[in-house]
């Protein structure tokens, strides 16, 4: 999303358009970056505001114009013009948790199922910090999905980009790796409810599947 544009005109209009909310857009990642950095304190990192390219604007209208990659010590938040400020707050929590699990030594995205843990706990961490704020991807899926989802995975027949975009071929919903992350991690909130977020957070694989209806799918 970095690469350069076609619509060079709409890119610079929409520069403009941030600029104008240039004040708003850094309270809203400054109060909601505190919040969570009160919960889980991280010595450093550094955010790029970024005018997304119109080539992505219609990926990004289900989430409220926001979109977001995290690499190491840096988070880059992708706004179009008319972006949602509750979806801005929620990226920038769900974000940070990305930031403090990739601090670990032990951090590894080798695999679907990592993505589909990392979510799962970025999402539960960015709940608790926000309370009341719900991520546009906030819509379970049924258990026979989840199930289906699950296979697909144990056969390496699903992508990263299925789970993410959605596959019609594959009956895999968009934004499936978030949802089957939380539906794990719900499961181990029920098994765990006195759990702190500094514990669940930094939990293995195996802790957190452990008497998961789907577990032997997953592993």
């Amino acid at each position: 999303m970095m690469q350069s544009t076609a619509y060079q005109q709409a890119l610079l209009d929409r520069i403009d358009a941030l600029e104008e909310r240039q004040d708003e857009i850094k309270k809203i990642i400054t109060k909601n970056y505190t919040a969570a950095h009160k919960v889980l304190p991280k010595k450093k990192s550094t955010i790029f505001i970024v005018p997304i390219n119109s080539e992505y604007t219609t990926m990004t209208e289900p989430m409220g114009g926001v979109a977001a990659g995290t690499y190491k010590d840096a988070v880059v938040l992708y706004l179009a013009e008319d972006f949602d400020k509750d979806a801005l707050a929620y990226t920038v929590a769900h974000e940070y948790h990305h930031l403090i699990l990739q601090d670990r030594p032990e951090y590894q995205m080798n695999k679907l199922l990592d993505s589909v843990i990392v979510e799962g706990k970025a999402d539960a961490f960015a709940d608790r910090v926000l309370k009341n704020v719900k991520a546009p991807w906030d819509e379970p899926m049924d258990d026979t999905t989840i199930k289906h989802v699950a296979k697909l995975i144990q056969t390496g027949e699903a992508t990263y980009e299925d789970l993410v975009g959605g596959s019609p071929q594959k009956d895999i919903p968009r934004w499936s790796n978030y949802n089957l992350g939380h539906d794990i991690l719900d499961h181990y909130f029920k098994l765990h409810p006195d759990s702190k977020i500094e514990e669940w957070s930094f939990k293995g694989e195996a802790d957190l599947l452990k008497g998961y209806k789907y577990q032997k799918l997953l592993q």
